[in-house]
């Protein structure tokens, strides 16, 4: 017997209430035995501190050769020439402000020092920058950045002079200790320029701003007792206007693969700003230890990962993440591979206007696995749009990411608007029932004619890329069916079943329910259930939907 589980579910917290102390002597009592966490407890706790940054991560896969690194509340690109640093002023900041930040200008006594770019490096948190007559370092915290340069051998005792170059949208100002660049969204300060040497001694400076540059100077009554190493040494604070804002981690997906003692893969999207939003990972091994603590997987500005999917691939013990990307007006399918150990490949380009593929926009990518043992493929779909045209297509990539084919297969090209693709998590291998390997891909189409309303079509692709019969309706009542999520196939008897859940409204706009199908091998509707019929007023979305052969689970 099939069993329909809501995946929502609640940890409640008793509290017990608060007594007197006074009001009754303190019975004596053994110590409690200790008990030990339960691995509920153990997992509970791990998912509390998801999406809550513990560290700094760098990312040094990034397309434009920089390394990145991102903190709570700044994240930065280090190059040969300096450092674009962005900081976090909410996740409802309407774009993101960066500060570019460059060595102009170095002198000692008056005299220039020679100055070359050179590729950063880090070690542990410390980003170091070969500038030729000094070493330019960053030092990276959670919440700051605080800049050094570090003078190994002086020319001559004289005074030693600073000019870093500041450029910035930020309206830029002085406030007591140094500089400020701000806007109605937040503010950066640098500021506490000090000068040490390598006996402790210290001397507070001031921070003068140009108009372009931020100049510190180091007098050469300092200078001349400095025992070296020489540091010059301001910090950066990040400071939002909004109050204590959080960045907001939303639209998660999870896959896991058996082989190896098991893996499972969690990703999620990270808003650092309305136009920019970054993807982060974290790795449990087969009984949810934890593999490996919330990793980058794209941080980058130039890249905004919109819609994000993982799916496993048993063979390779790996996992593949897609996402629609935008980059300017240019969306476009692309992803990384993720190993049984976390390791992260560069970023992938599936489907790209002019790159890849044919042309359009492409959106809302989700993505198939495949739990067999012997090598086996990844199925990408997504929506693409060009002109008047929004259809759906596939493509096939091997566990490394390697397309299949020059161009995608298109999958349903009716005349009607067809949007929301999305994919089963799984293929499933070869069991009991009668149906193939396959994969069902649903998306909602939207008819052109009265009564304009929305229904769910469906096809089935095979484990190795090909497409299976033709397009099917799945659902096509009077009434809006949006937001398909289709899931892993069933063997009930010698019958393969294919679990589809989603949403069903009288009209557009109107507050919605979830219903579920089973669908035969042959595009056939075998049974349809309304998992959920809420109050009138209550609405049910955004359904999720998978099965282990035994339970489907769908929740919204």
């Amino acid at each position: 017997m099939h069993h329909l589980v809501p995946a929502s579910i609640a940890l409640l917290l008793a509290a017990l209430p608060a007594q007197d102390p006074a009001a009754r002597p303190a019975p004596t009592l053994p110590p409690a035995p200790e008990v030990a966490p339960s691995q509920d407890d153990l997992v509970a706790q791990k998912l509390r501190h998801l999406g809550q940054q513990q560290r700094v991560c760098f990312d040094d896969r990034a397309a434009d050769g920089n390394l990145w690194a991102v903190g709570t509340a700044w994240k930065a690109a280090f190059d040969a020439r300096g450092a674009t640093v962005v900081p976090f002023f909410g996740s409802h900041a309407p774009q993101n402000f960066p500060l570019r930040l460059e060595l102009d200008r170095a002198t000692v006594g008056g005299e220039p020092l020679a100055l070359t770019d050179n590729k950063p490096t880090h070690t542990d948190a410390q980003v170091r920058t070969d500038r030729g007559s000094l070493v330019e370092v960053y030092d990276t915290k959670l919440e700051t950045l605080e800049q050094s340069f570090v003078f190994s051998q002086l020319p001559n005792r004289g005074d030693v002079r600073v000019e870093v170059g500041i450029a910035s949208e930020l309206v830029a100002s002085e406030i007591p200790g140094g500089l400020r660049f701000a806007n109605e969204h937040g503010h950066v300060d640098y500021t506490k320029a000090v000068a040490v040497d390598a006996k402790g001694a210290r001397l507070d400076l001031p921070i003068v701003w140009t108009g372009t540059t931020a100049r510190m100077t180091i007098p050469a009554s300092f200078v001349e007792q400095a025992a070296l190493p020489l540091v010059l040494d301001p910090v950066l604070n990040y400071l939002s206007l909004i109050g204590g804002a959080a960045q907001t981690n939303r639209e998660s997906d999870v896959a896991t693969f058996q082989a190896n003692g098991g893996r499972t893969l969690m990703v999620w999207k990270r808003t650092w700003s309305a136009s920019d939003n970054d993807c982060w990972g974290v790795l449990f091994d087969g009984n949810l230890g934890m593999m490996q603590t919330d990793f980058v997987i794209d941080v980058t500005v130039i890249q905004d990962w919109r819609k994000i999917a993982v799916a496993s691939n048993n063979n390779a013990q790996n996992f593949l993440v897609v996402s629609e990307i935008r980059q300017g007006t240019v969306h476009w399918i692309g992803g990384v591979t993720v190993s049984a150990s976390a390791a992260v490949s560069p970023v992938i380009t599936f489907e790209r206007d002019g790159v890849v593929g044919i042309p359009g926009n492409n959106f809302h990518p989700d993505v198939g696995g495949d739990p067999i043992p012997a090598s086996s493929l990844y199925c990408i779909v997504f929506q693409k749009i060009n002109g008047s045209s929004a259809d759906i297509y596939m493509r096939s990539v091997t566990a490394a990411g390697v397309l299949q084919s020059t161009n995608p297969v298109v999958v349903s090209s009716q005349p009607e608007v067809e949007s929301r693709p999305a994919i089963a998590k799984s293929c499933r291998g070869v069991g009991a029932g009668s149906g193939f390997q396959q994969w069902l891909v649903a998306w909602q189409s939207t008819r052109l004619s009265a009564p304009f309303d929305e229904n769910i079509g469906g096809r089935y692709v095979l484990f190795d890329g090909s497409l299976n019969g033709p397009e099917f309706w799945i659902a096509g009542l009077r009434a809006n069916e949006t937001a398909p999520s289709p899931g892993t196939p069933i063997d009930i008897g010698t019958d393969r079943l294919y679990p589809v859940a989603f949403e069903v409204a009288p009209a557009a706009g109107q507050p919605r329910d979830i219903h579920l199908c089973l669908v035969r091998w042959d595009g056939g509707v075998w049974v349809r259930r309304t998992v959920n019929n809420s109050a009138a007023s209550v609405d049910d979305r955004d359904p999720e939907c998978d099965s282990d052969n035994n339970r489907i689970v769908v929740g919204g």
